[in-house]
């Protein structure tokens, strides 16, 4: 039988106000969407709302370029877009309100029990994102960073283009370029002493192995 390490998970009411709670270790680590996030609503029509608003979160077509890293360049050529939604969609015409097949179908207690069961396979899907690190605090706090400056940014009103080139440049500030709340978060890591030589090279083969959806390409 396999052994693994323990699993630590980290909701954002776990972490975000004191970073403190996440370790101040080595090991391999990974960024989760938490569908549970997704549950609060109370008609068919906000639930449409909702899967419209998971698509929008994780359809990339705004997000390529290349960047650096401490081991080498990456190319990040996230241009892809899935576009996954669409037997779920809602659209408000001048009309009329269109549903997508699936929705119709639907009742409101339908669509509570399956946003219930997502919320269940938030930690059963791949990541959004994996990594090693010899400090997972240190890295938690990097990726925030660079999210909330990728907000401020949008706060300034400053140019679209700069705010992408930036973004670019870590997990955090690729899904704040997506209009990610932190709050939609998981943080996952397995306490491991790493030796720093094979972190590079195992970092760079997890994510050609998983293809996590905000990793390095």
């Amino acid at each position: 039988m396999i052994e693994v390490e323990n699993f630590d998970i980290y909701s954002y009411e776990k972490s975000f106000g004191d970073k403190n709670n996440i370790p101040d270790e080595k090991g391999i680590y990974a960024w989760y969407l938490d569908f549970s996030k997704f549950k609060n609503f109370n008609t068919v029509d906000e639930f449409a709302e909702k899967m419209n608003l998971l698509n929008s979160l994780i359809s990339l077509d705004k997000l390529n370029g290349s960047v650096k890293s401490f081991f080498r360049k990456y190319n990040v050529e996230i241009n892809e877009n899935r576009s996954f939604i669409e037997k779920f969609y809602i659209e408000e015409t001048e009309e009329e309100i269109v549903y997508g097949d699936k929705i119709q179908d639907l009742s409101l207690t339908e669509c509570r029990e399956l946003m219930d069961l997502l919320a269940n396979f938030s930690l059963l899907v791949n990541p959004l994102y994996v990594g090693i690190t010899v400090s997972f605090r240190k890295r938690y706090g990097q990726h925030q960073k660079s999210f909330l400056d990728i907000k401020k940014m949008r706060e300034n009103n400053e140019e679209e283009e700069l705010i992408l080139e930036k973004g670019l440049k870590s997990f955090g500030g690729r899904i704040a370029s997506k209009d990610f709340k932190w709050e939609y978060l998981i943080f996952a890591c397995v306490k491991k002493d790493i030796d720093r030589k094979i972190i590079g090279n195992a970092e760079f083969l997890i994510n050609r192995f998983y293809n996590p959806l905000f990793g390095r390409r």
